[in-house]
């Protein structure tokens, strides 16, 4: 199946939106069996889920305590 982006729609329906939302990691997980073995017989998968943003240095230690700990 090709790339369907959000706001193609088929009578009415907003199709690529839809398949992006099927594509996510939670949703795919809430999915029976059957409806991922159709998916995948079309050519969908899941996305890989997103690993959280690593911060180096400063920005980290800033991160975590806080804006205000800048200007202390």
């Amino acid at each position: 199946m090709g790339k369907l982006a959000p706001g193609v729609t088929i009578h009415g329906h907003d199709i690529g939106h839809w398949l992006d939302r099927q594509r996510q990691p939670t949703t795919w997980r809430g999915l029976s069996t059957r409806q991922r073995e159709r998916l995948t017989e079309l050519g969908v998968r899941s996305e890989r889920p997103r690993s959280p943003v690593r911060m180096r240095g400063w920005r980290r230690h800033h991160h975590r305590s806080g804006p205000g700990s800048l200007w202390n």
